[in-house]
């Protein structure tokens, strides 16, 4: 792989735009949660900001950390923009903090509550990327805290830090964004086990691969029935059953494909689908067309 120093325009917008099917995912749970709750508004707008920029900063660091091992693979070379481009580390490093600093600001000023908050997010952070704990590489671990902090931990500070009180459908949508990270994460791992499995260590390598493609089925499985419960139960609000039917074909597709790895090209597209319905939900909310709450 070959290095630069001075990165051309393309290969920024590549590091600003990377990951932006995990991070957008990011905005679009954190939105929910605000807006379940009536907390949709200028003064509250600042933590959707300081959420999902702290997770594209969350996915850089991981990158960062997984270079050395990405630029054995082609394709995931291709993805890591520090594969591709080499910075001063106090450069990188005064970034982050100069990043930060606001991100710590939007959630102190929710009190002791969102200090604390945000040093276990910075913790975990660091934890499941950097050497000597990286989280990633220890079997059980790593799918523990990629299920609760990956999808689930946008939507819980979105209301526990305004602190408006849980409802019934936070529980199920919680547990929802569980099974859903998780399943995502062993995904990943199936879909990158040749690579990794020549460097490092984690649930899928230690599991097995076919084992492991089998209990994402299963996990999938469940995600449905839970979903499918919420429904009839009249748990989920009719506003969230399209991020439902957008998400359907990539959970189907996890059935019928055999022995191929998950595609791209629909994760991202569910993706830019998602957020597309979630900006049609901000203009409804800010304009007063509708009121949701959470119930």
């Amino acid at each position: 792989m070959t290095y630069t120093t001075y990165p051309s325009r393309g290969r920024w917008l590549s590091l600003v735009i990377n990951h932006a099917d995990a991070w957008g995912l990011t905005c679009t749970i954190t939105s929910l949660g605000l807006i379940l709750h009536g907390n949709f508004n200028l003064q509250h707008f600042p933590l959707l900001l300081a959420v999902t920029v702290s997770y594209w900063l969350g996915f850089a660091v991981n990158d960062y950390f997984d270079a050395q091992y990405d630029g054995a693979d082609v394709k995931k070379a291709s993805r890591n923009f520090f594969c591709q481009v080499h910075l001063p580390k106090e450069l990188l490093a005064a970034s982050a903090v100069l990043l930060q600093v606001g991100v710590f600001v939007v959630f102190a000023s929710y009190g002791l509550r969102g200090a604390l908050t945000y040093f276990m997010a910075i913790f975990i952070m660091w934890a499941y990327s950097a050497s000597p704990i990286r989280l990633k590489n220890r079997p059980g671990l790593d799918l523990l805290t990629h299920a609760l902090f990956v999808q689930t931990f946008p939507y819980f500070v979105a209301v526990a830090l305004p602190a408006t009180g849980w409802e019934r459908v936070d529980g199920g949508l919680l547990l929802m964004f569980i099974l859903a990270s998780l399943a995502a994460q062993l995904e990943q791992q199936v879909r990158d086990f040749h690579v990794d499995s020549q460097f490092e260590s984690n649930f899928t390598i230690w599991f097995g691969l076919r084992p492991t493609r089998l209990l994402l089925k299963v996990i999938t499985t469940l995600l449905g029935i839970h979903v499918v419960g919420m429904i009839v139960l009249g748990v989920l609000p009719t506003f969230l059953l399209p991020y439902i039917l957008i998400a359907m074909p990539v959970m189907l597709h996890r059935y019928v494909r055999g022995k191929r790895n998950r595609s791209e090209s629909l994760v991202r597209f569910s993706v830019i689908l998602s957020l597309v319905y979630t900006a049609i939900v901000w203009i409804g909310v800010l304009s007063g067309y509708y009121v949701v709450s959470a119930l």
